[in-house]
């Protein structure tokens, strides 16, 4: 302790570095320390240190810091984040801890929103097939449906939406129908397969050039049939053209494949003309 020094009057007096407390006796003088005097200067508030924002690196052990968003944002960001690993990699070369990273979260979180890989896959797939057939949807509705702009036209504008989003996203189309995605994936894809045919069918029905096809319920069933058959073939061209788009343009491709259905059509409908005529 600090001794005390006595002043010219003989009463005590605290040095300069004693500071007075209360306690439960009353009054005390007690010491101050050098080292009391760093450590308040070091709790200090110093406004350039305040003023630094943290670099948002790795959190602990590693794991990337998350965003706050939503447990809608979260899971569009996982379906995006699988999406882009699952087409690059293939399904089966991915693990999930690529996708939780290319997310930048936990492997645990994507487990609360899919309950396994396979279930993350098939909502990809559902996905990008609904992208798909929305886009193609979108471009024959903007053609107006009037007397000036036949089936063809409407066609024409569907059929290029479709190379369209096969230009856009071709390690994804590598994904949904080069690989083997195991048989409940596949269903995912097959089941989407009576809307494009429907899509299809309902373009043709508006066409002059089907008015035979739609006489009866055989027509009917003929136009349905159709739809079904150019459905086939343009999956398959798509899966032909993926791999070959520097030797044939998109323009190209679209070009060569509405003459081809138009010139089956168009020769179709001539038969059945010319049956009903009794000359065929």
């Amino acid at each position: 302790m600090v001794p005390y020094r006595a002043d010219g009057n003989g009463s005590r007096k605290e040095p300069p570095s004693a500071r007075r407390v209360c306690t439960s006796r009353g009054l005390s003088t007690v010491p101050t320390a050098p080292l009391r005097a760093v450590h308040l200067r070091r709790l200090e508030y110093d406004p350039r240190v305040a003023s630094v924002k943290r670099p948002a690196g790795p959190g602990p052990e590693g794991a990337p810091r998350r965003r706050r968003m939503s447990a809608t944002q979260r899971r569009e960001e996982i379906l995006a984040a699988a999406t882009a690993v699952f087409a690059k990699h293939g399904f089966h070369q991915t693990a999930i801890e690529e996708v939780a990273k290319a997310a930048g979260v936990s492997k645990a979180l994507i487990y609360e929103h899919f309950a396994s890989k396979t279930e993350l896959q098939e909502t990809v797939l559902r996905q990008l097939t609904m992208t798909l057939f929305e886009e193609i949807a979108a471009a024959v509705a903007e053609v107006a449906n009037d007397d000036e702009q036949d089936g063809r036209a409407r066609l024409l504008a569907g059929v290029d939406a479709y190379f369209r989003y096969i230009e856009r996203n071709r390690s994804a189309w590598h994904m949904m129908f080069r690989e083997s995605i195991g048989r409940e994936a596949s269903q995912v894809i097959l089941s989407m397969e009576p809307t494009f045919v429907a899509g299809i069918a309902a373009v043709l029905s508006e066409s002059p050039e089907a008015a035979p096809l739609m006489g009866n319920v055989e027509s009917g069933v003929r136009l349905r049939v159709g739809a079904q058959m150019l459905t086939g073939s343009m999956q398959w061209l798509g899966n032909w053209w993926v791999d070959n788009m520097e030797l044939v343009p998109r323009a190209t491709i679209v070009e060569w494949a509405i003459d081809a259905m138009w010139l089956g059509l168009d020769g179709w409908t001539s038969k059945l003309r010319a049956e009903e005529l009794g000359t065929g």
